[in-house]
């Protein structure tokens, strides 16, 4: 799968990439993007967010899932870690 990187801070710069195409590539992709809250439109209603917190060397990572794909697939990540435990892996 490929991994695209955005940073969304430059809105007026970004607003070009995108409608040249850029966007369609979102659906086969995994998308990080900097600074999301500006994509504006452009960011799809079911997406899977993650906001980093803290400061220092504490971090604090949360996920939010936006719709019904991107809910399935923090389940999944959520059961991971259990999954593995059971199998003798963690």
């Amino acid at each position: 799968v490929p991994l695209l990187h955005l940073d969304a801070y430059f809105e007026a710069r970004m607003d070009g990439v995108l409608a040249e195409g850029l966007v369609e590539r979102f659906a086969a992709a995994v998308v990080v993007a900097e600074w999301a809250e500006r994509m504006g439109a452009w960011l799809p209603a079911d997406r899977l967010e993650l906001e980093i917190g803290g400061a220092g060397e504490r971090r604090r990572l949360r996920l939010a899932a936006t719709g019904p794909r991107s809910g399935c697939r923090l389940e999944a990540l959520r059961a991971a870690p259990q999954a593995r435990k059971s199998e003798g892996k963690a």
